[in-house]
């Protein structure tokens, strides 16, 4: 038996995996879902464009160029200190041009703070200076709050202000918290009407925070000196002011602060000059005085002789003299408690690398003082900070200007040594003489200084006058035509994926919810019983399906298992099929009946014995009236000839009752009489069907399966545990029942919940599901759209 039965396993193993074209169909039964979500996503997705409020960016690009120290002459002896090196940081100045200090500058040369937001029937946004009036401020009561009113424009005269219905003249003041704001119409203000508006005032460092958030500035590389600037707004006019009005600003703030250096140290040589000409002043005097009151005359010609030996040491002591006296300067200014704050603009020429160094730290120090002043206190830790750093520099220029001096000193004295010593051989000349020589060298120092300080003036001056940015707009803002947010092909590609992905996750909760037969895969991936047969359903209330010359699909699939039973049914000995199930309700009596009736149909005598003693199904389903039935022949009250009951309009089939309902059923079967009964079947009937109670509940059909020749097992699609499967399984391993096959009943052949997963695919037996278009009286599947669908494109 197990050899005949080889093929239709060997069939069932074959269909265990799923194939692309199952997984397939499985989604396309489902296309109402997917078209259905589709749908659902692109109109979440349409009604998101319209009613988001699109995101443009601007784009701009300067120029920060960086000085360069060679440009400055390396014998000039003060050019270190009135030409400083600004050496710049990009970083910082993108720091700088993201500050709240700095933006404010934008926001108030722009009038940012006022803000004009246009409601439409869709969304709200702001026109910037495209609204038909502005709003001129006559005065803020508090620069820290906001304020702001609705209006709907009538007229060219008048129009209506928050919910007021009275309307208010243009021109008229509006006070709102101590604030007083009046609406100045523009031309072309008549053809606005019915418009609505809402005007907002904010804080300048607030609207400073909020375009500091939106603006993008990056270096275009490391090593260039390009910087890219973008602004994201949902007004590209506004975004393209801004961003110039950024660039601008920039420009005449690196001026201004350039300014300051120059003007401080322009201060400083004009004070100087004062203190020189007047030093100048008092040394002619003294020589005149000197002359009048020694009546002293020129002796030059009488000393040409010594003069020219000394000439040369004299000259270098007037350069170091005039080097002494500019460290004295300096240690003066320094040392002043008055200019502690103030920028040290000089070096004067003292050769001294170390000092350069000192003096341009300092100056740094008081510009970053002077600036985190701007939006810090006093007595903040940042400021006291930079002011403790600033004394430390003071001190050390200090030291350092006294060790300088020392040195030079040192050289002055050594001269001076080496001009005594030709002077005493000038024994000759009057003393006189040598006096006014020291006062005249003494003029001749104070000359070289202040025509030194004149020069300087003149190009601190110059200079001052020429200052010029370090930034340069390279490019101007420009602003895109299309959104960066919302966009629309990515919101319509979500949608699209959203739609699909959402019925798939769908259809696999579905799947994984599932805790029911429902596909031909939960049966081979469970058991390895081979299915002989499927069955459809059935949607007529009577039980009896197979009658003569009946063409129904059940008919037929009736047909194909009686004839996949034909290797048993062919035997000599009368054959004995037992119909069961894992529970209730899964439709063996139907199963039973119908297949008797279909072995009827081809001549052979066929019994049906009704052997569900709780709960028999097969008479009342054939529409019988009860009589004598097993349970009084096996208590001796009839014979078994009495038994058999011809079933009516059904040649060759009878049917065996069961009778009451005995207390003790499970015994009972266990009676030698049970089995004398199934010899007298045997010798009187040509095919015998067993229809018992279901496996899983009682032992009825395990103590019946010793008088089978084969056994199958009813399930029903969408009501059989998946787990019953299981127990079946094992029953079919440990060969408790004989030639085990199982019937799939009641099967969706169309949908998602098809046995097969999608419609319209056979079994591999018979005439199938959806191969049969005109094959049967009531095809139920030859009208289903998919069909009509598959068969135009060529799969079915």
């Amino acid at each position: 038996m197990s050899n005949e039965f080889e093929h239709l396993k060997q069939s069932d193993q074959d269909n265990k995996l799923l194939s692309l074209k199952e997984i397939l169909f499985k989604y396309i039964s489902n296309l109402p879902l997917f078209f259905f979500s589709l749908g659902i996503a692109l109109i979440v997705a349409w009604a998101y464009l319209r009613w988001s409020t699109p995101l443009y960016t601007v784009y701009s690009s300067m120029i920060v160029k960086v000085e360069n120290a060679t440009n400055i002459k390396g014998n000039d002896k003060f050019a270190s200190v009135f030409n400083p090196v600004d050496k710049i940081n990009t970083e910082d100045e993108i720091d700088l041009m993201r500050s709240k200090e700095f933006l404010k500058r934008v926001v108030d040369t722009l009038h940012l703070n006022n803000q004009y937001i246009e409601h439409g029937k869709v969304r709200s946004s702001d026109v910037y200076m495209n609204a038909p009036f502005y709003v001129e401020v006559v005065q803020i009561a508090d620069s820290n709050a906001y304020y702001g009113f609705d209006l709907v424009l009538t007229d060219g005269k008048r129009f209506k202000f928050n919910k007021e219905q009275k309307e208010k003249q243009y021109y008229s003041n509006i006070e709102i918290n101590g604030s007083v704001f009046r609406v100045i119409p523009k031309p072309g203000i008549e053809d606005a009407a019915g418009r609505r508006f809402t005007y907002r005032w904010q804080p300048s460092r607030d609207v400073a925070g909020g375009i500091s958030g939106a603006l993008g500035i990056s270096a275009k590389s490391r090593n260039s000196s390009v910087l890219n600037l973008s602004f994201t707004t949902e007004n590209s006019d506004k975004g393209i002011a801004i961003l110039n009005q950024v660039m601008a600003e920039y420009g005449r703030y690196n001026v201004e602060d350039k300014s300051r250096i120059s003007a401080n140290s322009l201060k400083f040589i004009v004070d100087r000059l004062g203190e020189v000409e007047s030093d100048l002043g008092t040394v002619e005097a003294n020589i005149q005085k000197f002359r009048k009151d020694n009546q002293f005359l020129d002796m030059e010609g009488q000393s040409t002789m010594y003069m020219d030996e000394i000439s040369k040491s004299e000259q270098e002591l007037i350069t170091q003299e005039m080097q002494i006296r500019v460290l004295d300067i300096l240690a003066k200014y320094i040392g002043d408690k008055q200019n502690a704050y103030n920028i040290t603009p000089t070096t004067l020429g003292i050769a001294d690398a170390t000092l350069s160094g000192l003096v341009a730290e300092y100056n740094q120090l008081i510009i970053k003082r002077e600036n985190e002043l701007r939006y810090s206190k006093p007595n903040s830790p940042a400021v006291i900070e930079i002011e403790e750093a600033i004394e430390k520099t003071r001190t050390s220029m200090q030291e350092n200007l006294r060790n300088i001096r020392s040195s030079y000193v040192l050289n002055r004295n050594e001269l001076e040594k080496r001009a005594n010593k030709v002077r005493g051989e000038m024994f000759s000349l009057p003393e006189k003489e040598s006096q006014i020589r020291e006062i005249k060298r003494q003029q001749l120092i104070k000359n070289e200084l202040y025509t030194f300080l004149l020069q300087k003036r003149e190009e601190t001056g110059i200079q001052l006058a020429s200052l010029v940015s370090n930034s340069r707009i390279f490019a101007e803002a420009e602003g895109g035509n299309v959104p960066i947010f919302p966009k629309r092909k990515n919101a319509y590609m979500l949608a699209i994926f959203f739609g699909i992905l959402i019925p798939v996750i769908i259809i696999l909760i579905r799947d994984l919810m599932n805790d029911r037969v429902t596909t031909k895969a939960d049966i081979v991936k469970y058991t390895h019983i081979p299915v002989i047969g499927e069955l459809g359903h059935n949607d007529k209330s009577e039980t009896m399906v197979v009658v003569k010359n009946s063409r129904t699909i059940l008919a037929e699939q009736f047909r194909i298992i009686r004839s996949n039973l034909q290797p048993i049914l062919k035997k000599e000995r009368t054959p004995v099929l037992l119909v069961t199930s894992s529970f209730s309700g899964e439709g063996k009596s139907f199963a039973a009946t119908n297949l008797a009736a279909s072995i009827a149909l081809t001549g052979k005598r066929t019994v049906i014995l009704e052997f569900d003693l709780r709960k028999p199904k097969v008479i009342s389903g054939l529409g019988l009236q009860r009589a004598f039935g097993i349970t009084h022949f096996v208590i001796g009250k009839i014979d078994l000839q009495e038994l058999p009951m011809k079933v009516p309009d059904t040649e060759n089939l009878y049917v065996i009752a069961c009778g009451p309902t005995p207390p003790n059923p499970s015994e009972m079967l266990l009676d030698p009489k049970i089995k004398e009964l199934f010899e007298f079947c045997r010798d009187n009937f040509d095919a015998v069907i067993i229809d018992t109670a279901p496996v899983g509940l009682v032992s009825d059909a395990m103590t019946l399966s010793q008088f089978a020749d084969a056994s199958l097992f009813v399930i029903r699609q969408r009501y059989t545990f998946k787990k019953q499967l299981q127990m079946l399984e094992e029953l079919y391993q440990q060969k408790k029942f004989p030639a085990v096959s199982v019937v799939v009943n009641d099967i969706k052949v169309e949908g998602y919940n098809s046995y097969y997963g999608y419609g319209g695919y056979g079994y591999g037996y018979g005439y199938g599901y959806g191969y049969g278009y005109g094959y049967y009286d009531n095809d139920p599947a030859k009208n289903k759209w998919y069909n009509k669908v598959l068969e135009f494109i060529g799969i079915k």
